[in-house]
């Protein structure tokens, strides 16, 4: 009785561990659901004016959200003059950068003199279409400036014999010159902003602020082009932006696109909130921009810059506080009360900047006696 029992029990312990672990592995699973997207995109290495028609395979994820892309492309074959078209599955991550390929069963590709890709073969084009950069870029660009001027002398690539006349040959599988250019095309064309497109409209933007304190940079990268695109300069979006990426130097001229499209009074409190905020290396950047954007009108801009003044030590900064302070007409006599205090500055360069700043400037009495004094004894060094 007992043992029949202990068996039972085991029995029905067993299930029900069985039962959880099925759930468990259920809710670890992604449940994808696939949407089908027709697009039409230029090919360069088809036709610089048609575009080719292909359906964009859309992997989403258990909230709705892409995550991965894929469609099935044309890749060409030549052999004897003779061509065949073999498809090769091309994928994308949601951001649109080329994944990886796949090769239907018992499809392989081939070079022009017949002979199977190798295991290397594959490995190199792999590379090939990871390559953003690739000089096939710069090789369809020429193309297309050729085509544009009616030149009789564009180079095409050979099919059957392989040539390459003006392609780097690291840039290509040898042999399967036109393969490579056109699976390159295919993985890194328009398919790059479709995709990127396609992603953002089902990304909210307070997911999108959310996700830029957590992501990579080529994720933080799309999301703040993303909220220039819709012009998101709430308060809460701009402090977030600000505080994630202000110090972060491979996205300063990024950060700088950012709020130099913001409207005026978001984009001066963002400069002086990044000014203060940030190392100090970066605040020439700043005062460049601000320096594109000031006019002679713009009061609030130059109190800000005769008041930095006061704590400049950097003589790079110094010199673009100056050319800021040189748009103002007048010169107000408080950025000149604050340069002549530069003149006993511990820097003798910013020192000496000061003094040649205020040459053409008008002074008070007190104030030419000072710069006389200054002239005098820095005379040999001026």
């Amino acid at each position: 009785m007992f043992q029949t029992n202990s068996y039972t029990s085991c029995k029905s312990f067993f299930i029900f561990l069985f039962v959880l672990l099925g759930v468990a592995l259920r809710a670890q699973t992604p449940i994808t659901k696939e949407i089908v997207h027709d697009i039409a995109i230029i090919h360069e290495g088809l036709s610089f004016t048609e575009k080719q028609k292909g359906k964009l395979i859309e992997l989403q994820d258990a909230n709705g959200l892409a995550f991965q892309y894929y469609m099935d492309v044309e890749s060409v074959i030549c052999l004897d003059h003779k061509c065949k078209i073999v498809q090769v599955r091309l994928f994308w991550d949601k951001l649109g950068f080329y994944n990886r390929y796949e090769m239907a069963k018992g499809i392989v590709l081939e070079k022009t003199d017949g002979i199977s890709f190798t295991e290397a073969d594959y490995k190199k084009l792999d590379k090939i279409l990871a390559d953003r950069d690739s000089g096939l870029k710069e090789y369809y660009q020429n193309q297309r400036h050729l085509a544009a001027h009616g030149s009789e002398g564009l180079i095409e690539l050979d099919g059957a014999t392989g040539a390459t006349s003006g392609i780097d040959e690291n840039s290509i599988v040898k042999g399967a010159a036109w393969t490579s250019c056109t699976l390159w095309h295919w993985a890194n064309g328009e398919i790059f902003e479709v995709i990127r497109k396609q992603t953002a409209k089902e990304l909210a933007t307070e997911t999108l602020v959310q996700s830029l304190r957590q992501e990579n940079e080529k994720y933080r990268r799309f999301i703040i082009n993303e909220l220039i695109n819709r012009k998101a300069y709430d308060p809460k979006t701009v402090s977030v932006v600000l505080q994630e990426i202000g110090n972060v130097p491979s996205l300063s001229r990024l950060l700088m696109d950012y709020i130099e499209k913001a409207p005026s009074d978001v984009y001066f409190d963002a400069i002086k909130k990044l000014y203060v905020s940030s190392d100090k290396s970066y605040r020439v950047i700043f005062l460049s921009s601000l320096l594109d954007f000031v006019k002679p009108d713009s009061v609030p801009y130059f109190e800000w810059a005769t008041n930095q003044l006061a704590a400049v030590d950097s003589f790079q900064e110094l010199q673009l506080l100056f050319r800021i302070l040189d748009k103002q007409k007048p010169l107000s006599t408080n950025a000149i009360e604050n340069t002549v205090k530069l003149l006993d500055h511990a820097q003798f360069l910013l020192a000496r900047s000061s003094y040649y700043f205020l040459q053409n400037k008008i002074v008070t009495e007190g104030q030419k006696a000072q710069l006389d004094l200054f002239q005098k004894k820095n005379g040999e060094r001026l």
